[in-house]
């Protein structure tokens, strides 16, 4: 690792934003979507 502790804070900053970003575009979660997609084409079928 970089031995820099100044860049940990900007980096968990980050994941919280991209996470509040993404609850707020879509509750779901993006692997459940895609199950839930390959669920239904498989019984289609």
């Amino acid at each position: 690792m970089t031995n820099s502790h100044n860049a940990i804070f900007f980096i968990m900053l980050t994941a919280l934003l991209s996470n509040l970003t993404a609850n707020f575009v879509s509750r779901e979660s993006f692997y459940n979507y895609l199950r839930e997609q390959y669920i239904d084409e498989v019984f289609r079928s």
